[in-house]
């Protein structure tokens, strides 16, 4: 069962993750390889994000989201 506002946080999350690979993928083509760093920076970010929210909802789940 869904809890209240998740559908809309999801969304909101994959909106987020979308973007933060679109602009993974413009600094790659604009900058090369020199700028490898921004492009692995902005993957980990997104990786960050999902986890975070994963972490979140199941705290959210339990009961205890302020102990996040």
């Amino acid at each position: 069962m869904a809890l209240p506002g998740e559908a809309k946080t999801e969304e909101a999350l994959e909106k987020a993750i979308f973007d933060l690979g679109e602009l993974q993928k413009h600094v790659i083509r604009g900058f090369g390889t020199e700028n490898i760093q921004i492009a692995t920076s902005i993957r980990n970010s997104i990786e960050l994000l999902k986890g975070s929210y994963t972490k979140y909802l199941e705290l959210e789940r339990k009961g205890s989201p302020e102990k996040f």
